[in-house]
């Protein structure tokens, strides 16, 4: 993902349908889905946002692309969806890093 002045790069059409599929799948659940927006160069959790997108926002693509453009500043971004309920260890959230 990224953006330029009022330019911004991203298949937001897959990011809308994927959206689409969480919400047909979780419906009886959450009324919105929690994006975590993270800048590509980052580190140590600087610059990190977490947004919330309501079903209203992912009905179309001009609402999808409106959402984006509100949230999305200028820069290189990677979203990264939220899990509510992450898988544990001993009752302690854990991440794998694998390197080949």
């Amino acid at each position: 993902l990224e953006r330029s002045d009022d330019n911004l790069q991203m298949q937001y059409r897959a990011f809308r349908n994927y959206n689409m599929h969480l919400f047909k799948a979780n419906a009886s659940q959450l009324p919105h889905q929690i994006w975590i927006l993270k800048s590509r160069n980052g580190f140590n959790q600087v610059g990190i946002h977490m947004y919330s997108l309501p079903l209203s926002d992912v009905e179309s693509d001009q609402s999808m692309s409106r959402w984006l453009s509100q949230r999305v500043p200028q820069g290189e971004w990677v979203f990264q969806e939220y899990i509510m309920s992450p898988m544990t260890f001993k009752g302690h959230k854990f991440d794998l890093r694998v390197w080949s």
